[in-house]
């Protein structure tokens, strides 16, 4: 837990664009493919392919369905939390479309019972594809 905390503080000073071809064959056209952006996730796996947020921002996928799990890690005060830190995980079977783009998102409420939020948001639609955005 805490190499996942230091990673991500670190991760967090450098930000990359480097992004992870997940599909098969030579590089296809951005229409061709469905982009997720990892956005505020620490640690993901799609496919069972752990992609490093610290190495890339972005993975880039054929489209279909496909088994996304990421873990996100919240500031939280240490009167809520001792370690200061508030840990989450998602894990959604989705179906992305060629020449879209996904973003995997968080948030969190403050305070004593506070709730961590995960979902899969199309950035062109707006649709949430899996988990449930904060109200």
């Amino acid at each position: 837990m805490l190499a996942l905390i230091f990673s991500c503080l670190l991760g967090c000073g450098t930000p990359t664009t480097a992004t992870y071809k997940l599909y098969p064959g030579p590089t296809r056209p951005v229409s061709e493919i469905a982009i997720l952006e990892l956005y505020n996730a620490s640690s993901i796996i799609v496919d069972g392919m752990r992609v490093s947020h610290g190495d890339y921002s972005s993975v880039h996928l054929s489209p279909g369905r496909h088994n996304i799990q990421w873990t996100s890690v919240h500031g939280v005060s240490v009167l809520v939390e001792s370690s200061g830190f508030a840990q989450g995980q998602s894990r959604h079977m989705v179906t992305l479309e060629k020449g879209h783009r996904y973003r995997l998102r968080s948030d969190r409420t403050t305070g004593h019972g506070y709730v961590i939020y995960h979902w899969i948001e199309d950035t062109d639609t707006g649709e949430v594809l899996g988990g449930h955005k904060k109200p």
